[in-house]
């Protein structure tokens, strides 16, 4: 936007770094879809982590909130078994 706008150069520049931004988000968006089930979070946590992509640098704050209540860490989140625990359990059944 600052080469397109302030030194009205070619639209280039923003074609390029508009299409990894939005690449850059969808990859988070993923991410952050896949982290909510492995973790077992509740609803309003997966949403949240996904709300806070929009405004710049929320991810940060949400982050250190997250692993103050322990739901970044496998063992605590959700249930008291980890998700590779209860897949091995189905397997051997």
């Amino acid at each position: 936007m600052f080469l397109k706008y302030t030194l009205e150069m070619t639209d280039a520049g923003a074609w390029l770094f508009g299409r990894l931004h939005g690449g850059a988000f969808l990859f988070y968006f993923f991410v952050a879809l896949h982290t909510s089930h492995r973790l077992n979070w509740p609803f309003w946590t997966g949403i949240m982590a996904i709300l806070a992509a929009i405004p710049p640098l929320v991810t940060w704050p949400l982050e250190v909130w997250l692993q103050k209540r322990g739901l970044l860490n496998e063992e605590q989140a959700g249930s008291e078994e980890s998700f590779d625990d209860e897949r091995d359990k189905h397997a051997a059944n």
